[in-house]
């Protein structure tokens, strides 16, 4: 199984996801993005199988196709005059019409979709999940003074990532990027449905950047540097990435 983590602390929200998808138990691609910004407001991250959760957000997705994309494309022209609560209400109704459809078939899609976003400056993140075993809509909101997540993976990887917090002095962006890696990297030793690489998206809360703009200095700009060094070339050439046989579906 994929993993994506969902993170809300009082100054901002951040989804984290790994990469990899697979058809079976054979790998159809190592750098499937996972995570997105839906628009400026609002940031989404999935795992389950890719063509469910397309269809659950083709409303607001370009054309897509396993075999050409790695990604989903999402169409900024709808997506940017959408709010949250506007979002969570339209997910919220096609939500209920295909659970109650599964449950008359007992044919569950395997969505599982996060997204979050401010309401009245109040960071919030939902989840919509309709798989075999779990059929609900869940809901985090944001907490003075509490780190609150959600994850998209097994406990094995929840257990993984309370640890590396427990270790962390403080949760920033940067830090909490960190910790997701720190996780990717001893759960990909165990599960065959994540690997090392990571996306992350987040937003941050328009008060604490209003803030910092009047307490820091903006960050120094480079130069233009030039410099040479000498190459020996050692040996044939090597090709990096031999062709491989590519087949997978499921994030």
């Amino acid at each position: 199984m994929s993993l994506v983590i969902g993170f809300i602390s009082p100054d901002f929200i951040m989804v984290c996801g790994e990469e990899r998808i697979r058809m079976g138990q054979d790998i159809f691609s190592e750098k499937f993005r996972k995570v997105y910004y839906f628009n400026s407001s609002i940031i989404l991250g999935f795992v389950g199988k890719i063509d469910s959760n397309y269809k659950f957000i083709e409303e607001y997705l370009l054309d897509f196709n396993l075999l050409r994309d790695e990604k989903f494309i999402f169409d900024y022209e709808i997506t940017e005059k959408i709010n949250f609560l506007d979002l969570d209400k339209a997910l919220t109704e096609k939500f209920y019409v295909i659970n109650n459809e599964a449950i008359k078939t007992g044919k569950y899609p395997d969505i599982r979709i996060m997204i979050g976003g401010y309401v009245n400056e109040i960071g919030r993140i939902k989840i919509y999940s309709i798989t075999n075993d779990k059929h609900d809509i869940y809901e985090l909101k944001e907490e003075q003074e509490v780190l609150e997540y959600f994850v998209l993976g097994n406990t094995e990887e929840q257990k993984i990532l309370c640890e590396v917090l427990e270790a962390k002095d403080e949760y920033n962006i940067n830090g909490l990027r960190e910790a997701f890696q720190e996780v990717i990297d001893y759960a990909s030793k165990n599960n065959a449905g994540i690997n090392k690489n990571m996306d992350a998206v987040f937003l941050r809360r328009q008060e604490i950047m209003e803030k910092e703009k009047k307490q820091k200095p903006h960050a120094e700009m480079g130069d233009i540097l030039i410099g040479k060094t000498h190459i020996e070339s050692k040996g044939e050439e090597k090709e990096l990435y031999p062709n491989t046989s590519i087949k997978d579906v499921y994030a």
